[in-house]
């Protein structure tokens, strides 16, 4: 089967012949489809190749949402973890404090 980027009364400079080498089921299928449509079966492929892309698309933009999550999550973790961080490094400098005034009482 070849797939015509424009229909043969366009100008051919244009046009980009794609070969296809399909199951006879999926022939079936592509003839029924594009005469329920009516339209040729060159159409229907490239109809069935833009709804496959767009397929695809979807397919990677949702994966890319779920890694979004995922790393939005971590950073609302690390934030967390950071702000514990803190506290605990405040915390410790004011333990050195008065572990220091307590040296310096008994020296």
């Amino acid at each position: 089967m070849i797939i015509k980027r424009r229909s043969e009364k366009h100008n051919t400079q244009n046009e980009r012949k794609i070969e296809l080498v399909i199951s006879p089921a999926l022939y079936k299928t592509i003839k029924k489809r594009a005469m329920e449509e009516g339209i040729s079966e060159n159409a229907e492929v490239a109809k069935a190749l833009r709804r496959g892309m767009y397929n695809y698309w979807l397919h990677v933009l949702k994966i890319e949402k779920e890694r979004y999550r995922q790393v939005e999550k971590l950073y609302e973790q690390s934030k967390y973890d950071n702000a514990i961080l803190e506290t605990l490094i405040a915390q410790n400098e004011r333990l050195y404090d008065f572990l220091e005034e307590l040296n310096d009482k008994k020296g």
